[in-house]
């Protein structure tokens, strides 16, 4: 009985250091999805989350809220993508509700802008254009990244963020295009110079997504890469 005794006590360590090592990894999921989310705030609150594009007098502005998104889904997942895409959504939302941009209406049902002396006001359309293509962001991401990311080198991890969130980041940007032209533009056949005011809308936000692709698919893989070597997820 001593003996049993003896070994049920020698086990009982082990068990839980393999705990800690799962509470260990769940708190350090939990603590990096709080930093997004708190990064994604600070970063609206601050004006950090977009820079203006010369694009006047639309004001388009070029978004880095991707990258948040983008970070949460290859380290934890398309789950925590869509979560993290549906906070950038509802931030957006809010944003776009009282800032009265000239392109607000496209995010916020709330939004009346004017645009070349005309106004638009958004409607339930906005919603989708604000939360469709931003959860889709987080989940194609961390699907693409969960799946291309196999044998864990460093290379291949690079390489698997860098196509994921190119793949992704250009689908979110012709779905925005997509919804824009469809719910919005549509109503600018009517005006006399409709062909000038539609190539410049699309020209304009076609710009300030190419260059947020380019932003998301050069910076975010090392910004994984470097988060994943400090925290140790893996």
């Amino acid at each position: 009985m001593t003996e049993l005794n003896q070994k049920s006590n020698e086990s009982e360590p082990t068990d839980t250091f393999e705990d800690n090592i799962i509470l260990s990894k769940s708190y350090k999921k939990k603590l990096l999805l709080t930093s997004l989310i708190a990064v994604m705030m600070i970063m609206s609150l601050t004006g950090l989350d977009s820079i203006p594009a010369n694009a006047s007098p639309l004001y388009i502005t070029i978004a880095f809220l991707q990258i948040p998104i983008i970070i949460g889904a290859c380290l934890l997942g398309p789950t925590t993508g869509i979560i993290l895409g549906f906070i950038c959504a509802t931030v957006k939302l809010m944003t776009a509700s009282f800032s009265m941009l000239p392109t607000s209406f496209l995010f916020s049902p709330f939004a009346r802008c004017e645009i070349y002396g005309y106004f638009f006001e958004g409607n339930a359309f906005s919603l989708i254009i604000c939360f469709v293509p931003r959860i889709l962001l987080g989940f194609v991401v961390g699907f693409l990244f969960k799946f291309l990311n196999k044998d864990g080198s460093s290379l291949k991890y690079l390489l698997s963020c860098a196509i994921s969130s190119f793949i992704a980041t250009t689908l979110y940007a012709l779905l925005m295009l997509f919804f824009s032209n469809i719910f919005f533009y549509i109503k600018l056949w009517v005006l006399p110079n409709k062909y000038d005011i539609i190539y410049r809308l699309n020209s304009t936000l076609t710009n300030s997504y190419w260059t947020q692709i380019v932003i998301t698919t050069v910076f975010c893989p090392f910004i994984v890469f470097i988060i994943k070597k400090i925290v140790k997820l893996k």
